[in-house]
C-alpha cells in the first residue's frame, strides 16, 4: 500500500513539473518576441535620428546658399564621394551612417536644390539606398535677403 502512495506522489510531482516547465517555455517566448520588437524599434528609432540630423544639417546649407553651383560646391567638397545628375545631388552612407561610396551604400539622401524664385531652397529625402524606403523628408523654406534685418 505504501508503494502506491509513493507512486502516485511522483506522479504528481512529476506533472507539477511538467506544468511548470510549459508555463516557463510560454512566458520565455513571450519575453523573446518582446525584445525582437524592442531592438527593431530601437534600430528605427537610429535611422530616424540619423535622417533628421543629416537632412537638417542639408537644409541650412541649402538655405544659405545663393546658387546650385554654390549648394554643389560645398557638399562636393564635404562628401568627395557624392555624386549628381542634371538636378539632385546624391550623398551615400554605410550601415554606420558614415559617407561611403555608392556600391557599398545601405543609405542615401538626395537634395533637389530649387532656383531662387522659388519660396522653398529644394527637397532632402533620405532613403534606404536599395529598396528606397523612405525615412525623412524635408522642404526647407528659402531665407530671403533683408528679413529679420532691422532697418535704420
Amino acid at each position: 500500500m505504501k508503494q502506491r502512495n509513493r507512486a502516485s506522489a511522483s506522479g504528481l510531482f512529476l506533472l507539477e513539473l511538467i506544468v511548470a516547465i510549459l508555463f516557463f517555455a510560454i512566458a520565455s517566448a513571450f519575453s523573446v518576441q518582446i525584445f525582437v520588437k524592442a531592438h527593431k524599434l530601437n534600430e528605427q528609432s537610429q535611422i530616424s535620428n540619423w535622417a533628421v540630423n543629416e537632412c537638417a544639417g542639408f537644409a541650412e546649407v541649402l538655405r544659405s546658399s545663393d546658387s546650385t553651383k554654390e549648394t554643389d560646391a560645398v557638399i562636393s567638397r564635404l562628401y568627395p564621394d557624392s555624386t549628381s545628375d542634371t538636378d539632385r545631388l546624391y550623398i551615400y552612407y554605410d550601415e554606420d551612417f558614415s559617407p561611403c561610396r555608392e556600391d557599398v551604400a545601405e543609405y542615401k539622401i538626395s537634395i533637389e536644390v530649387n532656383d531662387r524664385s522659388s519660396d522653398t531652397a529644394g527637397a532632402i529625402t533620405a532613403t534606404d539606398a536599395e529598396d528606397q524606403e523612405t525615412y525623412f523628408e524635408l522642404r526647407p523654406k528659402r531665407v530671403h535677403s533683408g528679413e529679420g534685418k532691422e532697418e535704420s
